[in-house]
């Protein structure tokens, strides 16, 4: 049965809510967006939690969502995320296992913590993050009156959002690069298996009109580091094009990243379902911007 899902996006300097019908086939149905004071919020780590959860509030009013289901992201610089390939035994990894392996990655205490993992066909995706993260992230959707279902680290929302085009499920090795001011991230999306591949800074004066050259150095640098960490689990790996994600990069720059990496670019449009990319929103928003706010809801596809 269809349920309608809140993907919840924040960020340091706006909130980004779509509301999306997860059926088969998924369906966005309604996308709004509402500013966040300054200084309310700083590299993902939440400052004035009333003033983020006021801004949250207008942004429900103005979206008219009828569903108080929420998943919430976690930006990529607040967590931890690794993979191990299924190995003789894996099904029997316990939870204590899974946090000590994630206390190592992270290099912090156990009991600061919180440690998820989720099975795929491919290998066990464990992620962590510390407790104050999550808990003043989820108490501005309580404040809000909103329930949370999740707070999702930003690159399994991504990988949520690939799984449901059956193109790139079947045949596809895709580059997902997600572009947003001070925590950007690459991910391998390989005919369904998810590698997560290195997070890459971006200052407000590299993206926009003021659009610079060390932007494409770094978004064409962290695919090269990504594709590289990937090819030695995968050595037969050669990506079929590169998807991106937020914030939106000139034409020229993503044709410039493609000529350099001798990768094509793949639209949105061309590998997800219409249902997906047919909403009517009036944010000024542009597509990639509004996916992976989808892909948080999408958390809750089966």
């Amino acid at each position: 049965m269809s349920k309608n899902v809140l993907g919840v996006y924040l960020s340091d300097y706006k909130i980004v809510c779509a509301e999306v019908k997860v059926g088969r086939p998924p369906k966005t149905e309604k996308v709004a967006a509402w500013p966040i004071p300054k200084g309310s919020i700083t590299f993902g780590s939440i400052n004035d939690l009333d003033k983020v959860a006021e801004s949250l509030i207008s942004l429900l009013d103005r979206l008219g969502a009828t569903t108080y289901n929420a998943v919430l992201n976690l930006p990529t610089n607040l967590v931890g995320i690794k993979t191990i390939p299924h190995e003789e035994g894996y099904t029997k990894i316990t939870e204590d296992q899974i946090a000590w392996e994630m206390s190592l990655h992270m290099n912090e205490p156990v009991e600061n913590l919180v440690t998820t993992c989720f099975q795929t066909p491919y290998g066990l995706v464990m992620s962590a993050s510390l407790n104050r993260y999550l808990i003043e992230r989820g108490k501005v959707l309580e404040k809000a009156g909103l329930f949370v279902e999740s707070i999702d680290p930003q690159p399994i929302a991504d990988f949520n959002l690939m799984t449901v085009s059956s193109a790139a499920r079947q045949k596809l090795s895709l580059v997902v690069v997600n572009v947003e001011k001070y925590y950007s991230h690459v991910i391998i999306f390989d005919k369904g298996k998810f590698f997560f591949g290195t997070n890459f800074f971006v200052s407000s004066d590299m993206l926009g009109k003021n659009e610079s050259t060390k932007l494409n150095d770094e978004i064409a640098e962290s695919i090269k580091l990504s594709i590289g960490a990937y090819i030695l689990k995968e050595p037969s790996f050669q990506a079929n094009g590169i998807v991106y994600f937020g914030f939106p990069i000139s034409e020229a720059a993503k044709q410039g990243i493609s000529e350099r990496l001798n990768i094509k670019e793949i639209k949105p449009k061309d590998i997800f379902p219409k249902g997906i990319m047919s909403v009517k929103q009036k944010t000024g928003l542009t597509i990639s911007e509004v996916l992976p706010v989808i892909g948080l809801a999408l958390q809750m596809y089966e």
